[in-house]
């Protein structure tokens, strides 16, 4: 069995591309942030289901990171947006 966490969207966030960046609405609440590049780039990433290892790969080769900073980059924003309530976590048995 393996098991792994991904993470999605909260069920109340709505996203719109703005000039600068993403802007994340939260529908329930009526707050919003704006996120620029590279966070703009890694919630787009996200939205598009791509596996973690190919989010690693993609974010170091366009913000010009080593592997392992983008990997912390990562984490850093999962955490950071998990805990601000624009992302949930849904476990999966694969």
């Amino acid at each position: 069995m393996n098991d792994y966490v991904i993470y999605t969207s909260h069920p109340d966030v709505a996203w719109v591309v703005e000039k600068t960046g993403i802007r994340l609405i939260r529908e329930d609440t009526g707050t919003s942030e704006m996120i620029l590049y590279p966070e703009a780039m890694l919630w787009e990433l996200f939205s598009s289901n791509k596996p973690y290892e190919r989010l690693v790969d993609i974010i170091a080769a366009v913000a010009g990171l080593k592997k392992e900073t983008a990997e912390h980059f990562i984490r850093k924003k999962v955490g950071d947006w998990l805990k601000e309530g624009w992302l949930v976590e849904r476990s999966n048995d694969g």
